[in-house]
């Protein structure tokens, strides 16, 4: 968690640009209102280092091209939590260490 601090830190001093991080992932499949007050959908994520908003690029395993927004926080366990409408699907993705690129900072 402190290295995700200090990349988060790292993040508003320098824009985040070019930023290829290594996460903990996994899944969740409990639909509903986000954090952030919109409704799960394809393509939300929820992770506790970036602002709401932020598009991040999945760069490699399971989800290798898709592009997420984080819209909801996360408990404990893991880096990056990705909604995935089938539970089913969300218990077979387990967790994954992937990379991930900042496409944009959140607001």
């Amino acid at each position: 968690m402190m290295i995700l601090h200090a990349v988060g830190v790292l993040m508003s001093l320098l824009g985040p640009r070019n930023i290829v991080l290594q996460v903990d992932s996994t899944n969740y499949c409990t639909s509903g209102v986000t954090a952030s007050g919109v409704q799960t959908y394809i393509g939300e994520a929820a992770g506790n280092v970036w602002p709401f908003g932020t598009v991040l690029k999945i760069l490699d395993g399971n989800y290798a091209g898709m592009v997420i927004n984080i819209m909801d926080r996360i408990g404990a366990y893991s880096q990056l939590d990705v909604f995935n409408p089938s539970c089913k699907g969300a218990l077979a993705y387990g967790r994954e260490v992937i990379e991930v690129a900042v496409v944009r900072e959140g607001f």
